[in-house]
């Protein structure tokens, strides 16, 4: 089954990005028993991964960063990926934010 963990950046401040609430939800959503929260350790990352193993299929990630930057720092207040998984490996999601941007890629 599959697995998925995360590291997040504050690339504007040049360090890990401490305390992001993360969640892993299923899509389309189930019942609020299916989503995990967690939040980044002091390295950025949820490095024990978010909900254990998953089932195959389309999963959320939302990223809390206007939580992060602070009301009125920028123009994004959440990050949403969808991930399709669909394979018995563990996936590895960082971000790399800003105030006003951010990006992602499947990392190792």
């Amino acid at each position: 089954m599959p697995t998925v963990s995360t590291h997040v950046l504050d690339v504007a401040a040049g360090r890990p990005a401490h305390g992001v609430e993360v969640t892993l939800s299923p899509v389309p959503a189930g019942s609020d028993d299916d989503a995990t929260m967690a939040r980044t350790d002091a390295e950025g990352r949820i490095a024990d991964g978010l909900g254990g193993p998953l089932a195959a299929g389309l999963w959320r990630l939302t990223f809390a960063l206007g939580s992060y930057f602070g009301e009125g720092a920028g123009c994004l207040a959440t990050l949403d990926v969808t991930l399709v998984l669909d394979e018995d490996r563990h996936y590895h999601v960082p971000v790399l934010a800003t105030p006003n941007s951010a990006t992602t890629y499947l990392g190792a």
